[in-house]
């Protein structure tokens, strides 16, 4: 075979729409196509011109591997219409048979943002500031913080509810201090302070179990909340994983079975849902992957 090389057409004035390519595909003649950095060409339709007996094997070799796309044969089938993307690896096509054949499709850019939403999505979470952890580390340890150090410490509302409990139960305990310790006038001295001192023993016991229940309400509190959260993250990315899979069964019915890279560029995976080879092996009641095409399950 004699080995030519096309050079796909650059389309600077069409940077988000499709673009017609064709050529004409000599018999005997083998032909590379350079398709041009971030568009695929999509093969459509091939036809015999001027047929002839025998048949003619329209074979396409990427990747060093050969395949046959189809065969074509005068008066019986002289046409055929194909489904084929083909991106930066680059073609060659082979016409192994007597007569040209004509091949038609086009050429569309690679959608962008679907890979820099990906990009995006794969990013750490940025590292919380010192002076945030410094200032929650400095809420938690004292329970009569003031109101600023708490907004900063970004506490559940839960949490600042119990705070406000605690102060308010610590408020009623002071005052219950000064009545205790506020000796009658008509009393004897003596007696007034053995009072004193035992209302002061009394109160001190009373703040250390008060103390030492908070924790313990807080942390039951952090449980549920930790626990309600995952199930509603779990229901959400299963709805939206849900509605993604539907998309793609409708873009395959429209248009047909997709490489697996491009099917994952067209259609827009929402935050949160795995990526396309892990949905498709998650639907295989819908989805089927062969090689790197996806078609639809009949």
């Amino acid at each position: 075979f004699l080995l030519e090389r096309q050079v796909a057409p650059s389309r600077p004035w069409a940077s988000r729409g499709m673009t017609f390519w064709g050529t004409a595909l000599k018999a005997g003649q083998r032909l590379a196509v350079d398709v041009p950095t971030g568009e695929v060409l999509h093969l459509s339709q091939v036809c015999l011109h001027e047929p002839k007996a025998g048949k003619n094997y329209l074979q396409v070799i990427v990747g060093g591997t050969t395949y046959s796309a189809c065969c074509l044969e005068k008066d019986k089938v002289e046409h055929a219409s194909l489904d084929l993307f083909f991106g930066a690896d680059s073609p060659t096509f082979v016409n192994k048979g007597n007569t040209d054949i004509h091949m038609s499709g086009y050429i569309e850019p690679i959608d962008e943002d679907e890979e820099g939403s990906e990009e995006e999505e794969t990013k750490p979470p940025a590292k919380a500031a010192p002076k945030a952890k410094a200032s929650a580390a400095k809420a938690e340890a004292s329970p009569k913080a003031a109101p600023k150090a708490k907004a900063e410490a970004a506490k559940p509302a839960a949490k600042e509810d119990d705070d406000d409990d605690e102060e308010s139960e610590e408020g009623d305990e002071e005052g219950e201090e000064e009545e205790a310790v506020e000796p009658s006038e008509e009393e004897d001295p003596a007696p007034a302070e053995t009072k004193k001192k035992a209302a002061l023993e009394a109160l001190a016991k009373r703040k250390a179990a008060d103390q030492a229940a908070p924790p313990a309400k807080k942390a039951k509190s952090e449980g549920a909340a930790a626990a309600t959260a995952p199930a509603a993250a779990s229901k959400a990315t299963s709805s939206k994983e849900a509605e993604y899979v539907q998309a793609v069964v409708d873009f395959l019915k429209a248009n047909g079975k997709q490489k697996l890279s491009d099917l994952g560029a067209k259609v827009k995976r929402p935050q949160g849902v795995p990526k396309m080879r892990a949905v498709v092996d998650a639907n295989k009641d819908k989805l089927v992957l062969t090689g790197d095409v996806v078609s639809l399950k009949e």
